[in-house]
């Protein structure tokens, strides 16, 4: 190791690669040698290692850490290292650190002791995607400050409508956010791996629009949750979306139908990527539909209730919604015939079509 080293990674020699020869085969030996030789070490990231509190201790004292890395690798049986909030809080006296992640079996605990908040006054992206309880994020967000965090992507587990306390955590946590953040903060990916229909819902928060996002991305069984009124409410706390993903992991149809497209297109001109679960069923009439001229690029549409007689109804409703996409992928429920197929053709081709005629319009060759 010398002094100029700017990023060391490693990982337990069981997932295949451990430290390069001359180095130290314990974490712990390596973190003390890294703090002594380099430390001006800019990235660091351990994948696997258990890792003490001395060898956290050494890691707290890389004063010049831009990017932190922590995941322990998901095993069968399930072996869980726990990790202190404690020591994410200590982290915050790294005043360059720029981006932690906190990922695969690694379960954050409760600070030990009281504190008051600190600041992370450079972090612009958090990524946990340990096994984390909602709490345990509302706890962190509400020790610490982050003025310049940009983007939060978490994994939670075990949430359940069916207990007082989850349905309260879920409604604080935009609260929570709020209070931590600034006007920087843009982009929340929300993950959850509970595996049933939740029933928690987004129109009943009052509080959406104290963060201003342009990428929300929701992914698991709170999306399996969205009604027509969490799009509505959506639209009015964000209006300059530029990535809304909203992706099912169960068969339950939504209860969200095209007039809920309807509403994004005249409501988020700026939307540029789209994935959206919807029921195909009580299409309205091609002519109801408006010809708008939205600059969507990519749609992925996950359908359910669908019938193959449906497609060139849905494809031409999304084309005159939505004209100048680049990408465009209907995912019916039932199993992918040829009218789909068909359907997936003829809207790359009407698009094309008038992109080619634009084309001709700003060359003169009409």
């Amino acid at each position: 190791m010398t002094p100029h080293l700017q990023g060391f990674n490693y990982r337990n020699i069981e997932d295949g690669w451990g430290p390069a020869a001359g180095y130290p085969s314990s974490p712990k030996a390596t973190l003390n040698l890294l703090l002594k030789s380099s430390p001006d070490l800019i990235i660091l990231n351990l994948h696997s290692v258990q890792l003490d509190d001395l060898s956290l201790s050494a890691i707290g004292a890389l004063k010049r850490l831009t990017q932190l890395t922590l995941h322990q690798r998901r095993s069968s049986p399930a072996v869980i290292y726990t990790i202190s909030m404690d020591f994410v809080l200590h982290i915050s006296a790294q005043q360059t650190l720029r981006r932690l992640e906190l990922g695969g079996q690694l379960q954050l605990l409760p600070p030990t002791t009281s504190s008051t908040s600190v600041d992370f006054p450079m972090l612009e992206d958090i990524e946990l995607g340990c096994d984390l309880k909602l709490s345990s994020v509302n706890l962190l967000l509400r020790c610490a400050r982050f003025p310049v965090l940009k983007r939060l992507k978490i994994w939670v587990e075990d949430l359940s409508p069916d207990i007082p306390e989850e349905s309260d955590h879920w409604n604080q946590f935009f609260d929570v956010i709020g209070d931590a953040t600034s006007t920087c903060f843009e982009a929340l990916h929300f993950n959850d791996d509970g595996g049933s229909f939740l029933g928690l819902t987004l129109s009943c928060i009052p509080n959406l629009s104290r963060i201003s996002l342009t990428t929300f991305v929701l992914v698991g069984s709170v999306s399996d949750s969205i009604r027509h009124d969490d799009i509505v409410a959506i639209i009015k706390a964000w209006p300059l979306l530029v990535d809304l993903s909203l992706t099912s992991t169960s068969s339950t149809s939504p209860e969200i139908w095209f007039s809920s497209l309807i509403d994004i297109a005249i409501s988020l001109p700026r939307l540029r990527k789209l994935v959206f679960p919807m029921d195909s069923r009580d299409l309205p009439d091609l002519d109801d539909i408006p010809l708008g001229s939205h600059r969507l690029e990519a749609l992925e549409l996950e359908l359910s209730n669908s019938v193959e007689t449906n497609a060139i109804i849905i494809v031409q409703s999304l084309d005159r919604l939505f004209p100048n996409l680049k990408s465009c992928s209907i995912l019916p429920d039932e199993e992918q015939g040829y009218g789909w197929d068909e359907a997936q053709q003829i809207i790359g081709m009407l698009q094309k079509a008038r992109q080619d005629e634009v084309l001709r319009m700003n060359l003169g060759l009409r």
